[in-house]
């Protein structure tokens, strides 16, 4: 048999590779349709009716061929030799047209209605709405574990949460140890959407298309925003928001009580509303800190003589926004929440559903 028929033959698993395309999408959650099995069952099922087909009308044996020579060349005439002749074989347009049609025919009479992919999608967004507001509570719950020390340098902005697993434990408590380590780990899937890896952002973006559109297909129009900090849209509410785009890092601003995780489960859907002002409200503070004066550049200008202007700005540059224009991080918020009172708060639809 050539190539393109062996190919053909394969045991199809139409079932199990639409609950692998679902588990990629939604694999920042490590999501599995409770249908997973049954499914498997179905490809299964599918699989044996079409081996069934495929020995119905088998190819004849090369021993039996050989044996239907022997026998024509012993006398025993031609009846054998007509047998394996006229015997239909697997390796024609026709059984391949027929195969087609049974493996498609067969496919559509176990694809039952649990197992379409809306439904599937449907299911995980109900997961996906559980899962989110635990994952960052579990987050914000593992900061008030963490040693003294490592509060203080997340609280002033020194440290991020993303940078705990790279923190020397060297001469610390094993408790100390296993909080760190527990904060890590509780911290490392917000950031693998916000740490502007082009495969964490896939993988969020794949999964929040599925949810808004109940099905697989691409949607380029569903994007994150390029700007990082605007995509902690997705898990901080507004006023954090605020924080964020005025150069606060996430964990500090949670820790400051100047905003809360309020992740949305569908921000390219039902939700999109509430992700854009959140993203808004990032954008107007970094707009009402860009209006003002560097004053850190001005400052590491005049604190060290042999110093360029420039190599000062560029200096300043890798501070903090609020830290460039001089303002605390209460200040800051104050500042952007007095040009823009209207992201004070998420809109009034998210609110009254997490008064319910």
């Amino acid at each position: 048999m050539n190539r393109r028929h062996d190919d053909l033959m394969l045991p199809p698993t139409p079932f199990q590779d639409r609950c692998d395309a679902l588990r990629t999408a939604f694999s920042p959650i490590a999501w599995s349709p409770d249908a997973s099995a049954n499914m498997a069952k179905a490809d299964d099922a599918v699989g044996a009716a079409l081996q069934d087909l495929r020995d119905q009308f088998a190819d004849p044996a090369p021993e039996d061929i050989q044996d239907a020579g022997v026998k024509f060349a012993s006398g025993k005439g031609v009846s054998a030799a007509r047998k394996v002749l006229e015997a239909p074989s697997t390796d024609t347009d026709r059984f391949r047209a027929l195969y087609a049609a049974a493996k498609t025919e067969l496919v559509r009479r176990h694809d039952l209605p649990e197992f379409s992919v809306s439904n599937l999608v449907a299911e995980a967004a109900e997961v996906l709405q559980d899962v989110l507001p635990a994952m960052t509570r579990e987050a914000v719950d593992s900061l008030s574990t963490l040693p003294e020390d490592v509060v203080d340098d997340l609280r002033s902005g020194r440290l991020r949460a993303d940078s705990l697993s790279g923190l020397s434990v060297q001469d610390r408590p094993l408790e100390h140890i296993s909080a760190i380590r527990s904060a890590a780990a509780a911290w490392e899937p917000l950031y693998s959407l916000t740490s502007g890896t082009v495969q964490g952002r896939t993988m969020w973006e794949d999964m929040f298309r599925a949810v808004a559109s109940g099905s697989l297909s691409s949607n380029p129009t569903m994007t994150f925003p390029e700007d990082l900090s605007a995509q902690w849209a997705v898990f901080m509410d507004t006023p954090g928001m605020v924080a964020v785009g005025a150069g606060i890092n996430p964990v500090e601003v949670v820790l400051s009580e100047q905003g809360t995780l309020e992740p949305l489960w569908d921000p390219f859907g039902t939700q999109a509303d509430v992700f854009t002002h959140r993203v808004r409200a990032a954008g107007a503070a970094t707009g009402v800190m860009g209006q003002m004066s560097d004053v850190a550049a001005g400052h590491i200008y005049r604190s060290e003589p042999l110093i360029s202007r420039q190599a000062a700005q560029r200096r300043s540059r890798e501070l903090p926004l609020h830290t460039r224009v001089g303002l605390t991080l209460e200040q800051a918020v104050d500042a952007a929440l007095d040009a823009h009172p209207e992201f004070a708060q998420d809109p009034g639809e998210l609110v009254a559903a997490t008064d319910d």
